[in-house]
């Protein structure tokens, strides 16, 4: 139920060039210096482990790595697309 995207189509998004890369690592090593430093992060009503502020950095790794590809698929104009 829901959007579901065909597999054949996220095989069509641009790969991330080493800026891109850096860019996403730079933000996720802010983010983890942040949630780090905050006391009394909670995840589902308990304590939030050093274990799940890694799985939500991971998750959010993953999720702008995604909007990154979309977003240069998208917004790229159709003369500078490497199209093979």
């Amino acid at each position: 139920m829901g959007w579901e995207q065909s597999p054949a189509a996220s095989d069509d998004l641009p790969d991330l060039t080493q800026k891109d890369e850096r860019e996403i690592m730079h933000l996720m090593d802010e983010m983890k210096e942040k949630l780090m430093q905050e006391e009394g992060l909670m995840f589902d009503g308990q304590p939030a482990s050093p274990e799940s502020i890694q799985s939500i950095l991971d998750a959010m790794q993953i999720g702008m790595e995604m909007a990154k590809k979309r977003n240069k698929a998208k917004y790229t104009p159709k003369k500078y697309r490497h199209e093979d």
